[in-house]
């Protein structure tokens, strides 16, 4: 299979799903403390046991892009980043 090709710089997005809305609402803005970045409420399942979030900003390269999958998905709450 052949490997995706991408341009950077480019708007990357990253799916959170996590367990603690407000571990999650306090502790992205911590990680992007310096970046320009949308935070954006996506859906809630149907007991509300979950949400996901969509966390768009721009990468510079494919190294940034992994760091900041990896720091997303070690928030304490979060289940799966995708």
């Amino acid at each position: 299979m052949k490997k995706a090709e991408i341009s950077y710089p480019c708007n990357w997005s990253y799916t959170v799903i996590g367990s603690d809305k407000e571990v999650i609402k306090t502790t992205i803005p911590e990680l992007m403390h310096d970046c320009v970045y949308q935070l954006n409420e996506s859906k809630q399942s149907k007991n509300g046991k979950y949400a996901s979030y969509i966390v768009t900003t721009q990468v510079e390269n494919e190294k940034e892009r992994h760091k900041l999958f990896h720091q997303l998905k070690n928030i304490p709450t979060v289940k799966m980043v995708l």
